[in-house]
């Protein structure tokens, strides 16, 4: 990891450097963030670092300054560790990263502020970061130039992933399916969702606020509540499991989703869970560059539509499932998003044409990105029994295109989802979840 890290830093720095000669400034200072109360109360909001700022060291803790300038050999850490009974000020990041970067520990603002000063005051500077952290360098007078071409090319850089990015990544997977695999045995022996969002803390070592977001563990009909973040004690031996959980390693997080059943779960509802898995696979081996997000999004429509017409569930052709909107009434989401240090992370920008034959009938798709290598993605189709969703064709025009009877039938079931995290290569795609669960 060591050396993929001095690679990573290099390359990035290297990156920055040329931004910054683009913009004609001499300095970029990143801000870990700072931290965020709530309303009238002296409870921290969770702090989470500034994704710019973690993609140059996994250091933990706000209120952190990295000061990269066009004439120093490599970039400056100033660490932010006031002398204070309350919180506790250690670092619990890795040290593989220190020899990599200068570093300088303060203990208060006063000698931030001085440190910064010096280092930077009279150069050209553009700054990311929190509102707060802008804030602050305006009262020590320090001029700021407009940052919004560096940080869009930024976010755009972030989206091809380095040899260590995509360890992390792959380490995130890793640990992510022994969390997973321990779900499966506890649901199979009849626990709760809460139970086992305590098993997962505990087989993947992990504080709650560690997480990269908050796991999905859900039991029969709650599966259908894409969001479902209540963990339920009461509800026991559940016949159907989806668990959407992830885990983060320094900073780059897995996203992880399985659905799994026991044999109390309704025979129909167990084929279609076997043949979305096969499909998810078939649509996983369509990553490639030069790939469009919107043109797999549309084969997994295509899947799903000839799914729920083998088994039933819609009584009408395939080209009619598609083009009236059934299937979107049983798959809402899209079908992946890029993966990083942020879990829905930068990059995906990329408009789709109103020319595009597709853009009508998915408007609300918010990427037609061209995958290439390096990129990291989920590819997540799903089949939900959503009454919502359903509803409006009960009584509509289309109301004998859909099996009301069995749909009724499977609403208990609630869901499926399946999630694997790819990375692009030359030749089309690596799978970091597959060979882990």
């Amino acid at each position: 990891m060591e050396t993929l890290y001095k690679k990573h830093l290099e390359k990035i720095t290297e990156e920055v450097r040329t931004l910054l000669s683009e913009e004609k400034s001499d300095v970029l200072i990143l801000s870990a963030g700072g931290i965020h109360f709530y309303h009238a109360d002296d409870q921290e909001v969770l702090f989470r670092t500034h994704a710019h700022f973690a993609r140059f060291t996994p250091v933990t803790g706000p209120n952190h300054i990295l000061i990269i300038d066009q004439n120093e050999p490599l970039p400056l850490l100033v660490e932010f560790r006031p002398d204070d009974f309350w919180e506790e000020q250690t670092d619990n990041s890795p040290t593989f990263w220190r020899e990599y970067v200068s570093c300088l520990v303060v203990k208060n603002h006063d000698e931030l502020k001085k440190i910064v000063i010096e280092k930077v005051h009279g150069k050209k500077l553009i700054f990311i970061g929190d509102t707060e952290g802008a804030e602050r360098l305006k009262e020590w007078s320090l001029l700021m130039h407009p940052s919004q071409n560096l940080l869009g090319k930024l976010d755009s850089s972030r989206a091809k992933k380095t040899p260590y990015e995509i360890a992390c990544i792959d380490e995130a997977n890793k640990i992510a399916a022994t969390g997973h695999k321990k779900l499966q045995e506890m649901f199979l022996e009849g626990a709760s969702e809460r139970e086992m969002y305590y098993g997962f803390l505990v087989a993947t070592a992990t504080l709650a606020h560690e997480l990269p977001y908050e796991p999905i563990i859900a039991l029969d009909e709650k599966a259908a509540t894409l969001h479902y973040h209540h963990k339920r004690n009461s509800q026991m031996n559940g016949a159907v499991l989806l668990v959407d959980a992830g885990v983060s390693v320094h900073g780059y997080a897995s996203d992880v989703t399985r659905t799994i059943h026991t044999s109390k779960a309704h025979p129909v509802f167990i084929n279609i869970l076997n043949d979305l898995d096969l499909l998810q696979q078939k649509l996983c081996a369509q990553v490639k560059p030069g790939a469009e997000f919107i043109e797999l999004h549309h084969a997994a429509h295509i899947g799903i539509a000839n799914i729920l017409i083998e088994h039933n569930v819609l009584l009408c052709s395939k080209d009619e499932a598609i083009d009236h909107g059934f299937t979107q009434a049983f798959f809402p989401h899209g079908l992946g998003h890029m993966l990083g240090l942020q879990v829905h992370d930068v990059g995906n920008a990329s408009s789709i044409s109103e020319q595009h034959p597709l853009k009508k009938r998915y408007p609300h798709i918010r990427t037609n990105r061209k995958f290439e290598v390096g990129h990291v993605t989920t590819i997540e189709p799903g089949i939900y029994f959503i009454a919502i969703l359903l509803n409006p064709f009960r009584n509509g025009e289309y109301a004998t295109s859909f099996n009301w009877r069995l749909i009724d039938e499977l609403l208990l079931s609630g869901g499926i989802r399946i999630e694997d995290n790819l990375v692009v290569t030359e030749h089309g795609a690596e799978n970091l979840t597959r060979k882990y669960l």
